[in-house]
């Protein structure tokens, strides 16, 4: 899910009220439940009290459409301060949990920070992988060789 700046910004407002008070986990917790609202007067009940404001506040500001993406925001932003990333894997079929874990691997060292891979299978891969994570797209598929070679072909000066 793709969360819109607006949305971004109060959690990350809400994220630096809760790692001062240091109940991170906590309004994790809350804001999940608010994921699936049903009647949010009694939701609100069990939320910790920081979450709570954070809601009201919200409400009284008329941001109601920031509830709806603040939890994965919120995630995002507690992974980015634990040094994680999360990306995907697709490949023309399932990998093993080696093959994986030496990808995470290969991955962490690439970009600095440890990587949490989701696996999903392409049938349109022939061999190889592609690999999103944040906005970069690694290609190491055979289909995306072929074209960074068709690219350096045409890009190539011909003889005189």
């Amino acid at each position: 899910m793709r969360v819109d700046p607006v949305t971004t910004r109060w959690a990350h407002a809400l994220f630096n009220v809760a790692k001062r008070e240091n109940i991170l986990a906590e309004v994790q917790r809350d804001l999940d439940k608010l994921d699936d609202p049903g009647g949010l007067r009694a939701v609100l009940e069990g939320f910790h009290p920081t979450t709570r404001k954070f809601v009201h506040l919200c409400f009284s500001r008329r941001r109601r459409e920031v509830l709806d993406g603040i939890a994965e925001a919120f995630r995002v932003r507690v992974l980015s301060e634990r040094g994680v990333v999360e990306g995907v894997v697709e490949s023309p079929r399932a990998l093993g949990s080696s093959e994986l874990g030496k990808l995470k691997e290969n991955l962490a060292q690439r970009l600095g920070k440890e990587v949490l891979l989701t696996s999903r299978i392409n049938e349109e891969l022939v061999a190889g992988v592609r690999v999103y994570v944040g906005s970069n797209m690694i290609d190491q598929s055979v289909q995306g060789r072929m074209e960074d070679l068709r690219k350096k072909l045409e890009a190539a000066p011909l003889p005189s």
